[in-house]
């Protein structure tokens, strides 16, 4: 953000309020440092801006590679206790993926969310059916009591969700489009791939 424009990214992030740590997407950390005018980074947390900055060196995300698409950034202030996160939820539950801004007309998809484990890996995953767009990545998954329970980014069929703030443990999803949300966004099953 400059004097005369404000850029967002709509992004989801594990926030812990007492020590100010916040983890979210990488390439929203990297918008700082691809721009050439002053910038400053913000994050809105429950309707407060807090300013921060990423942890350099970012030990934490660097050892676990860029691909993991992770930052760790230090917010400055006192941002309030974030919505409580449920510990599981149950599976086959139906769920809404909300993305983007509260006023936007199209942000909210239905979709049917199951369990799983994996042979090959031996853990546990997701698997998630749902039309998306590509500019709702990084949209929380609420259960129906508005609790948040996970996070989606898509590409290419792959999904990934962050599950409790206790653990920060990152999941991989595969996605199974039904149907495509918009024209020209589809899935097919060559489109998958297996983390």
């Amino acid at each position: 953000m400059d004097g005369t424009n404000i850029s967002y990214a709509t992004c989801f992030a594990m926030y812990n309020h007492e020590s100010g740590i916040l983890a979210t997407s990488r390439y929203v950390a990297d918008v700082q440092r691809s721009t050439s005018r002053e910038t400053q980074l913000l994050a809105r947390i429950n309707g407060q801006w807090l300013p921060g900055k990423v942890l350099c060196p970012n030990e934490l995300a660097e050892s676990m590679g860029k691909e993991s698409n992770l930052a760790v950034i230090k917010l400055d202030g006192d941002g309030r206790a974030p919505a409580g996160i449920p510990l599981g939820s149950a599976s086959g539950t139906w769920a809404a993926f909300i993305a983007g801004f509260s006023n936007a007309k199209d942000k909210a998809a239905k979709f049917h969310m199951g369990e799983g484990s994996t042979l090959s890996l031996g853990m546990h995953e997701f698997g998630v059916t749902t039309p998306f767009r590509k500019s709702w990545t990084g949209g929380p998954v609420l259960d129906t009591t508005g609790h948040v329970v996970g996070v989606i980014t898509g590409k290419k069929g792959e999904m990934t969700v962050a599950t409790t703030a206790e653990t920060l443990i990152f999941y991989s999803m595969v996605l199974d489009l039904e149907f495509p949300a918009y024209p020209g966004d589809s899935c097919s099953g060559e489109d998958i791939e297996y983390l």
